[in-house]
């Protein structure tokens, strides 16, 4: 995850024995620290004047990140979201992307737009496209974003123009595509952007009280059309595939699970971030919540979703994928549980291992591995001379993604496991091996 420095935080972050420690109020946490080099590619030049870092960024390790315009136009035009402290004035005047601290040198924002987006497509196309040439990401996330301008209406119009530009390129079904962007203006513009190739959209409506919406969101369309507008997204890219997001703290935390709720009975996903008080906003002497109370609404959330027809176990990955990463391994599982050929499904660069939504899946031309995997319990079939192998259930590496999980390290993720399995051990569908594995290697704590 990337963090930012904030003078009043609690948390200490150290240099100590060659190794990185995070204290607490001082006391020391059991977290393991490790960071994620950048990808030297996103230095390299794509002309004399861009980099590919310019247009494009890889969050983690897997999620390619693009943004259609630096800036929000509401810091402009005084409606800012009370919170945030991204004014547009704060990014560099020498960009490369499209940004609203040049806009005043245009008549109107479509001749704004219209003087820079040429030169734009053709530089994202080619730092993308060198990106995933000189990188391996096996599973790719591609989050589009993009800020506000004068209306929904407008940027909705850019954004298809982008996405489009893309498609002449690259095949969007090849990535999971999600646009993260203020709500569709029409119908027709959500049926166009998922025949481009996106899969899921995200409007974030910030704060689940209309009261309290209008006064911290004084920038965003009314509540009442905001929620129908997800409700309506819904409608055209399915559920589950329609997300918005919360920041946690600036409301009570039961109303905000209740609505919640509400969110996910019509297929709704909801995430959230933590409210982090940010110096010169009218928010800046409100506290963070406490990390129990956190801990705590994510339980909630959890059970949510198990609720509402969400049964897998690691269903909050995608719910919680913004913020809340530490601790457990999805990989050290796998091994406790003593899954075959674990060398060859993490390996780097393999042709036979493919990652899916699905699990884990053995794709190999090879009899010889076929069998082995077969004796060790893995469901083998055959197709155009290449043999498939899913794993044994019992091994529970039927995922959401496993790339993610291993590279987030989630203590959270952690802990709701070990609550989906108490829930299927309470209906006893779970077999005695698998119980005396989970007890034996103790798992989960």
């Amino acid at each position: 995850m990337k963090c930012r420095y904030s003078p009043g935080s609690s948390i200490e972050l150290t240099w100590e024995e060659e190794k990185l420690k995070i204290y607490s109020n001082k006391e020391k946490l059991k977290l393991n620290v490790s960071l994620i080099k950048e990808y030297d590619v996103l230095q390299q030049k794509i002309n004399d004047e861009s980099l590919v870092g310019d247009y494009v960024d890889v969050i983690g390790m897997d999620r390619i990140s693009l943004l259609l315009f630096e800036g929000c136009y509401n810091w402009i035009c005084g409606k800012q979201c009370k919170f945030c402290d991204l004014h547009p004035k704060k990014v560099s005047e020498k960009i490369c992307k499209p940004t609203l601290n040049n806009l005043y040198k245009y008549d109107s924002v479509d001749e704004w737009w219209n003087s820079q987006k040429d030169q734009f497509f053709k530089n994202t196309n080619l730092a993308l496209d060198k990106l995933l040439k000189n990188t391996n990401l096996k599973h790719k996330h591609l989050f589009i974003m993009a800020g506000n301008l004068t209306s929904c209406r407008t940027v909705w119009r850019f954004l298809i123009e982008f996405v489009y530009n893309l498609t002449k390129k690259f095949n969007l079904q090849d990535f999971d595509t999600i646009v993260n962007v203020c709500p569709h203006d029409s119908i027709e513009s959500l049926k166009t952007l998922k025949k481009l190739g996106i899969k899921q959209v995200q409007y974030n409506l910030e704060i689940a009280n209309k009261e309290l919406f209008t006064t911290t969101c004084p920038g965003k369309i009314n509540y009442e059309i905001f929620v129908n507008k997800l409700y309506e997204a819904v409608s055209i890219f399915g559920k589950g595939n329609v997300r918005s997001n919360f920041v946690l703290g600036l409301q009570d935390f039961s109303e905000l699970l209740n609505e919640c709720n509400k969110f996910a009975e019509n297929g709704i996903v909801t995430d959230y971030s933590v409210f982090q008080p940010k110096e010169n906003t009218p928010y800046s002497n409100l506290k963070a919540p406490e990390m129990r109370d956190v801990i705590n609404f994510t339980n909630e959330l959890v059970k949510i979703y198990l609720n509402n027809g969400t049964n897998h176990p690691l269903a909050f990955i995608s719910i919680l994928w913004n913020d809340t990463r530490m601790n457990a391994s999805l990989e050290n599982i796998m091994k406790r549980l003593k899954v075959p050929f674990m060398d060859k499904i993490f390996e780097k660069n393999i042709q036979f291992s493919k990652y899916g939504r699905s699990g884990v899946i053995v794709l190999t031309k090879s009899k010889k591995i076929a069998k082995e995997l077969e004796k060790a319990g893995w469901n083998c079939y055959l197709k155009d001379e290449t043999y498939r192998l899913n794993p044994p259930t019992l091994n529970l590496v039927d995922v959401v993604d496993i790339e993610k999980s291993l590279q987030y390290q989630n203590l959270i993720f952690n802990h709701a496991l070990y609550k989906y399995i108490q829930i299927l051990n309470k209906k006893k569908v779970l077999n005695e091996y698998f119980l005396k594995v989970i007890e034996t290697h103790k798992i989960f704590f």
